[in-house]
């Protein structure tokens, strides 16, 4: 047993309790003497979900006149910091500890990771990471509205979380009934933002070097066993020069796959960037936007990622790899997919 991670984790539950504690005390002062200016905090658990909330600084910025901050936290590795000080966000970050003490007027949550730090207090808004791709989460259901959207006592964390159509929301009122109440119908910014810039395709390809004459073929794969990469990436990159020679080939996989901790592989990621050096193929910065490179594709191959879900709005051709059993919930958009969806068998 390592005793220096039971220590550590003793020191940070430690410190984030007392965070709480002055928290608690700093909202009921607050109750007594109202400040003129709200204050609210985005939240952010990785360079994915930190992006997505860049959506949410335009909700923030319909609220009125908020100070907001953002913390960026869990899993955020310091490119991507890098890059976030490299975007005009207009909104300074805040180290965790002292955003666990602030008695916040609201909290904007990409993710679920963080949410159970803060007071219980202070409301607090489920944004959401994408569109709903209906990935299951072992025995807890499915990662969005399943055991991880509650507390210890199985009620809501969240005081309102956003769901992008009625269907989502009924078929995880099946899931979790316990979230009746709590879910709010919205759409999704991200897909009519995807949608707008589809109307200027020929300008994104160019942006992005394209010529008129390219094929494009973008890869895209989720994080974790059951994902494209890990099952079937060293047989598609051993593939990838063949594909070359008709395809501009991108690759769009999540950062979590290069996680020891999450399965990943180091050698697949060396043998991406020895793709890319070659000029095969080239992986998109997981902190850059990926929208451009929808639009450009002609055709995709994919697994059971939510952008997935994105691309089918724009009616192009796709491929997926077979789906692994109960890696999504039944009834999902993604999941009704690949039951309609006949397989394909080259030749």
């Amino acid at each position: 047993m390592d005793h220096s991670l039971t220590i550590g984790k003793a020191i940070k539950s430690t410190i984030f309790f007392l965070c709480r504690t002055l928290a608690g005390i700093r909202l009921k002062w607050k109750k007594i003497f109202p400040g003129q200016t709200k204050s609210v905090l985005l939240v952010g658990t990785s360079e994915v979900t930190v992006f997505d909330l860049l959506d949410a600084e335009e909700i923030v910025a319909e609220l009125g006149d908020k100070r907001s901050y953002m913390v960026v936290s869990r899993g955020t590795r310091p490119f991507a910091r890098t890059k976030l000080r490299e975007r005009d966000l207009n909104i300074p970050q805040i180290a965790l500890p002292r955003a666990l003490s602030r008695a916040w007027d609201l909290i904007i949550f990409a993710d679920h990771n963080n949410t159970r730090w803060f007071h219980a207090d202070i409301p607090k808004i489920k944004y959401g990471h994408g569109l709903t791709s209906g990935k299951s989460y072992g025995p807890g259901g499915s990662w969005a509205f399943g055991a991880s959207a509650l507390d210890s006592r199985g009620n809501s964390l969240y005081d309102v979380m956003f769901v992008e159509s009625s269907y989502y929301r009924d078929i995880t009122l099946r899931e979790n009934p316990a979230l009746h109440g709590c879910l709010a119908v919205v759409g999704s910014l991200m897909a009519d933002k995807l949608m707008a810039l589809n109307h200027e395709r020929e300008a994104v390809r160019r942006e992005l070097g394209i010529q008129a004459h390219d094929r494009v073929f973008v890869i895209f794969s989720t994080w974790g066993p059951s994902s494209l990469i890990q099952r079937f990436g060293d047989q598609l990159l051993d593939q990838l020069p063949e594909i070359a020679a008709d395809f501009k080939i991108f690759f769009i996989i999540h950062p979590l796959n290069d996680r020891e901790s999450f399965g990943g592989k180091d050698a697949l990621a060396d043998r991406l960037e020895t793709c890319k050096q070659q000029g095969i193929a080239a992986r998109v910065d997981p902190t850059q936007p990926w929208f451009p490179y929808l639009v450009a594709a002609d055709v995709v191959l994919t697994d059971h990622t939510s952008l997935f879900l994105y691309y089918v709005l724009l009616e192009k051709p796709f491929f997926f790899v077979p789906l692994v059993e109960d890696a999504i919930m039944e009834e999902s958009l993604i999941w009704t997919f690949f039951e309609l969806t006949e397989p394909y068998t080259p030749g």
